[in-house]
């Protein structure tokens, strides 16, 4: 309560007095550092926790990986990431891929992302993944690696309408209008006319390109 209500120095304080400190306590405390941007915090916490004896779960997991990405931290965040399975041996979940392609993402590491994404083995989950890589090129403007993203969406669903969506957008962002216009006809001609519930696990805009026609832009 005291952590969701932003009380941080009492939340800390509560978890310092009790007796004993399970994973709950440290996740609702991390959990709550992590809401209001304090990255540092919550990496503290976690290796205090480790070092406690506590064995985190895949909920501590999701925190501090997106702590990391928001500090930037690419090492810290990749050793994290590879000992949820060498060390606690337990399967990252799709949380944890979308925390670890942010972070390259906004490092910059766009091919450790890409490769990151060809290790999982479910067709649904890339197909998440890529989008979250292709909003991060709609965020950096980068047009190359988003054309290759959006082909690789498409392959692996035609009818994705994301990602022509945020294609269209990384052309108009960039000023190719025309470019624009050609994935937002090919969208429409492709049937991906409805939105999908990927979008909840992505960043990426879904604000439609509006097609114009008369746009003669290079």
């Amino acid at each position: 309560m005291y952590a969701k209500c932003g009380m941080l120095a009492k939340a800390q304080e509560l978890l310092e007095e009790l007796p004993i400190r399970d994973i709950v306590a440290w996740n609702a405390l991390i959990a709550g550092y992590a809401q209001v941007g304090k990255d540092n915090s919550v990496i503290d916490l976690f290796n205090r926790m480790t070092e406690d004896g506590i064995k985190p779960d895949l909920v501590t997991f999701t925190v501090v990986l997106n702590a990391f990405s928001h500090s930037g931290l690419v090492e810290e965040g990749q050793m994290i990431f590879d000992d949820i399975q060498s060390v606690y041996h337990v399967a990252p979940t799709l949380e944890h891929y979308t925390s670890m392609i942010d972070l390259f993402s906004r490092a910059g590491h766009f091919e450790k992302a890409a490769r990151l994404i060809g290790k999982v083995s479910s067709s649904t989950e890339q197909l998440l993944l890529w989008l979250v890589l292709l909003g991060a090129c709609l965020k950096w403007l980068n047009v190359d690696l988003g054309r290759w993203t959006f082909e690789k969406l498409i392959r692996l669903d035609e009818k994705c309408a994301q990602a022509y969506i945020c294609m269209a957008n990384i052309y108009a962002a960039v000023g190719l209008h025309a470019k624009a216009n050609e994935i937002e006809v090919w969208r429409v001609n492709s049937g991906a006319l409805h939105i999908s519930d990927y979008c909840s696990w992505t960043d990426v805009d879904v604000n439609l390109y509006p097609i114009d026609n008369n746009d003669d832009h290079a």
